[in-house]
């Protein structure tokens, strides 16, 4: 067929294609992906595969375990840059014979390393912790540590460390604890420390508190999980910058107390995030909470005891914004009130059963956006449960601690609040959920439950 002079070829329309979107949009996409689900994109090609490892690596972690010489196929391929590593193993030698060659290809693009050894030698130990030069964190679990070069004290040792945790430390009563310590004690970069659990044995080692007071001035965020025979330790440390502290205080004798401690705690001007957590073996211990309106930029606050103390003239602290508590009674209910007047999300840990102190408790805090407690059997009923639409704000609300089974269509009263954006429910549940207020995201035991309009 012949074609006129000026008249177009008619071409077929360009289909667009996902290939055709940015890396910026891809990332964007994934990113709204489960995590399970980011792992199938991996392999859809080579590019998707570095966006995911590049942009949306931080819940990966590859594994490399002395009892397992496997690894899964294409996991160490050159176009993966692993971030975060964990090694598990008896030994580091042992370590190195089933995995060397891989902990050396890995050593230089890892910026977070997680070490469950059991029993590490220090030679070997900071020989690892050479190759790993690039670190930002490491997190250490082991069950004795054992000295072999005395001289070499961790110099140059990891310069970009911010993060140090000890997860777990085992028995330390034949090993050198305080020389594990000491390696560290140079350090100058780590802003983030954690002592989480441990040998009883262990908080009894004053030394790791000499680690301690050398990295308090610079520290922003603290996790202490300390014996009441160290309590007093921590008090003269100057917490000049800490913003962030979970403080665990486990009483296991009678005759001590953590007043001293959490006075000093209330002096630490710059926190914005406060976890008190108490841990009675022995004995009954309040949490005093006399003075703690000297926090001015406190923002959030957990305290996870038995009780509270509060005195009869209370300063409030306007700037507290989040609170979770156990309440045992009408008077600190009124006292959390003038402590706490612009609560906007408030955690109930355990409350009283008391009818009279139901309404009080829904009206103290009109402004709470978002609402946390363990509701149990005896609150569960439509007249009750309807007080809560008084909370105009509400957005997030969860009711768990329900023992025996309920209803989920005695919900409908909470589903009612117009301003409720996703509503959490936990515990013995039977029934489905009605189609009310259908832009609100439902959760029965963590489980998202779909739903239609009614």
């Amino acid at each position: 067929m012949e074609v006129k002079e000026n008249q177009s070829v008619p071409t077929s329309p360009v289909v667009p294609s996902i290939d055709d979107l940015p890396n910026e949009v891809l990332v964007m996409i994934f990113r709204l992906l489960p995590f399970a689900d980011r792992l199938q994109v991996c392999i859809v090609c080579k590019r998707w595969n570095g966006l995911v490892f590049s942009f949306l690596d931080e819940h990966i972690f590859l594994c490399l375990s002395q009892e397992d010489r496997n690894v899964p196929e294409g996991a160490l391929s050159e176009y993966r840059t692993y971030r975060q590593v964990k090694l598990c193993g008896s030994t580091f030698d042992g370590l190195e014979d089933v995995h060397g060659e891989r902990i050396e290809a890995l050593a230089a693009g890892a910026r977070s390393l997680v070490l469950e050894i059991r029993e590490p030698q220090k030679e070997e130990f900071v020989q690892l912790l050479r190759k790993f030069c690039h670190l930002r964190s490491l997190t250490m679990s082991c069950e004795e540590f054992y000295v072999v070069d005395e001289e070499d004290e961790g110099r140059g040792l990891l310069p970009n460390l911010e993060r140090l945790a000890f997860e777990q430390l085992g028995d330390f009563r034949d090993s050198d604890s305080p020389d594990l310590l000491k390696l560290f004690m140079r350090n100058r970069t780590i802003r983030h420390f954690v002592i989480r659990y441990c040998d009883p044995d262990f908080h009894k080692i004053v030394e790791w508190m000499d680690l301690l007071e050398a990295l308090a001035p610079r520290l922003l965020s603290l996790s202490l999980n300390i014996n009441c025979f160290l309590a007093r330790y921590p008090c003269e440390m100057k917490f000049k910058a800490l913003k962030v502290l979970y403080l665990r205080v486990q009483f296991s004798v009678e005759g001590f107390t953590a007043d001293e401690l959490t006075q000093a705690v209330y002096r630490m001007a710059n926190l914005e995030d406060l976890t008190i957590v108490f841990f009675a073996m022995v004995g009954k211990h309040p949490l005093k909470l006399d003075g703690v309106w000297q926090l001015t930029k406190l923002n959030k606050f957990i305290a996870n005891v038995d009780s509270f103390v509060l005195p009869e003239i209370i300063q409030p602290m306007p700037h507290l914004e989040t609170l979770s508590i156990k309440i045992n009674d009408a008077t600190e209910l009124q006292k959390l009130k003038q402590l706490c007047p612009n609560l906007k999300a408030l955690e109930i840990q355990s409350i009283a059963f008391n009818r009279e102190l139901w309404l009080p408790l829904v009206t103290a805090w009109p402004t709470l956006e978002n609402l946390n407690f363990r509701v149990g059997n005896q609150f569960l009923g439509v007249r009750m449960l309807k007080t809560l639409q008084s909370l105009s704000n509400l957005r997030k609300l969860a009711l768990s601690g329900v023992y025996k089974a309920a209803n989920l269509s005695i919900l409908d009263p909470v589903l009612a609040i117009a301003t409720l954006q996703e509503l959490h429910a936990k515990g013995t549940w039977k029934g489905s959920v009605s189609g009310l207020n259908r832009f609100c995201r439902v959760f029965v035991n963590e489980k998202f439950v779909p739903r239609s309009a009614a």
